[in-house]
């Protein structure tokens, strides 16, 4: 067991104990497997179940929506920390009621980059030490190149340090990513309307509508998805390629200065969707036309693009 994992089981036994939360979410291991899933402890004699490695790679902003009203303490990453910081300021929940717990992150491993290299009913624990990713398996330890194995958005995410919190558990090793973590925007950018289309078409191509991607998502927050909604009847949940396109063209859009690029679609994703070169063409246009960073400064003046309105907006940044 970590320190990180030691230390964040004390203090969700101490908080509920004390009677100063309600609910401690966090992380504990699955069912099956090496995987870990989302934990909701109320009870400090549960606050053991608590786990955290480089597995823990969901955004649990997205579960605070369902708890409102309680007091809640809620384990984050620092770059999920910056889709509270959205939530706050659009008044999704109530920052009174809300005890952050900000644990270091060296990175999230994509476990099915890992499935491949080492059989998964043989491993038993993880670890990162370095630039590696310490696998013990039955038949001892197995070091792999953590950068190889890491999350898409892992690779490029400058964000080492959470931008609000109540408590730190200990310190990230990790440095900023080097290069422009638009570059692959910038590159889509670059290609004319008709090669966007087509690159749009072919990635959309791969979706099967299961909207893991929408239920992942922290920003995503609509009590009734225009999706799902009946009256009026917006378009077909199939997975026909023109609803797919129209379900995530309007979606990203709605994603317009909420979207941090957390990842968290990218990693809900069953088949792989790149939604992430998308989305950062959403985060790349209102940085540039707005001067808007979602969740990036819990102290901004400016309003998220999408909760304002001034007739000198631009409505040439569109894909």
């Amino acid at each position: 067991m970590s320190s990180i994992e030691q230390e964040l089981r004390k203090i969700a036994a101490d908080l509920l104990s004390t009677k100063k939360v309600d609910l401690v979410i966090g992380y504990e291991s699955g069912s099956a497997g090496i995987g870990v899933r989302p934990a909701f402890i109320r009870s400090a004699s549960d606050a053991d179940r608590l786990v955290y490695n480089p597995l823990c790679g969901h955004n649990l902003s997205v579960f605070l929506n369902r708890h409102k009203g309680q007091k809640v303490a809620i384990v984050l990453k620092p770059c999920d920390t910056r889709s509270i910081v959205g939530l706050i300021q659009e008044r999704q929940i109530d920052r009174d009621l809300l005890t952050i717990l900000a644990v270091p992150c060296e990175g999230v491993v994509d476990i099915s980059r890992i499935e491949k290299i080492v059989p998964p009913d043989t491993i038993r624990s993880l670890a990162i030490e370095n630039d590696e990713l310490v696998v013990q398996t039955d038949q001892g330890p197995k070091r792999l190149p953590l950068k190889d194995l890491l999350s898409p958005g892992c690779a490029i995410c400058k964000i080492t340090e959470p931008v609000i919190s109540d408590q730190v558990l200990g310190q990230s090793q990790r440095k900023p990513a080097e290069g422009d973590e638009f570059a692959e925007v910038q590159a889509f950018s670059a290609k004319s309307p008709q090669q966007r289309w087509d690159d749009f078409c072919s990635e959309m191509s791969k979706c099967i509508t299961c909207f893991a991607c929408r239920n992942a998502c922290p920003a995503c927050y609509c009590t009734t998805c225009f999706i799902d909604a009946s009256g009026p009847k917006w378009l077909g949940k199939t997975d026909h390629l023109s609803d797919v396109q129209v379900f995530h063209i309007t979606r990203m859009i709605h994603m317009a200065g909420r979207c941090t690029g957390c990842g968290a679609c990218l990693r809900a994703c069953p088949v792989g969707v790149n939604l992430h070169k998308y989305t950062g063409k959403i985060r790349s246009d209102a940085r540039e036309f707005f001067d808007f960073e979602a969740g990036d400064d819990p102290d901004a003046k400016a309003k998220p693009p999408l909760s304002t309105y001034s007739g000198s907006d631009p409505n040439d940044f569109f894909m």
